[in-house]
């Protein structure tokens, strides 16, 4: 019910209709869930951009379930968007100690570390989060966005190249791999490792030419 509410208020109608929709279930109690309805609302509060009501209505849902995960991804969005980052990030930062490997937890964590402008911290976390699942897509995204705003040409280029290879897209990766490394002139040991993932991606594409 949650997941479904979740498409109706982000995808299915436009924000004003999910409105009454979810208002209307309350109102006449025909709902299968009170909550997933409640948080329906709230979605569609939020999409509405009426940020301190859709709050209101999660905050209660989140009090008395405080380990879901659909309650805790909307109230990072919330949190962005009202600029509470201090809120936002201490039960993060609670969930994150419980979870540390758990990808809704950490990627809200890690985007609200970033608009809040903690870079390194945002950096570490998700460094943390991509030895245990390296290949994720979402945590390189994110990480390219921290990378850029430290202004850290060698290292976002080395991240965006991560992407590319999960795209299948070598050549790519190859092409953004040196980069990276024409500006990794001041740390000969990252360019040795540029170096070897680049060598890994073209035996890669070589592999792939064969098929």
């Amino acid at each position: 019910e949650l997941a479904k509410a979740r498409i109706i208020g982000r995808y299915q109608n436009n924000a004003e209709k999910s409105i009454e929709f979810y208002q209307a279930q309350l109102n006449k109690k025909r709902y299968e869930i009170k909550e997933a309805a409640e948080y329906g609302l709230a979605i569609a509060l939020y999409e509405d951009k009426k940020y301190t009501e859709s709050f209101e209505i999660l905050n209660n849902l989140y009090k008395k379930d405080k380990k879901n995960l659909f309650y805790l991804d909307l109230l990072s969005d919330l949190g962005i968007a009202m600029k509470q980052f201090d809120g936002t990030l201490d039960f993060l930062s609670k969930n994150h100690d419980i979870m540390p490997n758990n990808q809704v937890v950490t990627l809200n964590y890690a985007n609200v570390l970033l608009e809040a402008g903690k870079l390194d911290e945002a950096a570490s976390v998700l460094q943390d989060f991509l030895l245990a699942k390296e290949d994720h897509f979402i945590a390189y995204d994110i990480l390219t966005n921290v990378y850029k705003k430290q202004k850290n040409t060698a290292m976002m280029h080395a991240t965006q190249a991560e992407i590319y290879a999960q795209l299948g897209a070598y050549p790519r990766a190859v092409d953004e791999l040196h980069t990276a490394y024409a500006h990794a002139d001041d740390a000969p040991l990252l360019q040795k490792r540029f170096k070897a993932r680049i060598l890994q991606f073209q035996d890669q594409q070589d592999k792939l030419k064969r098929l």
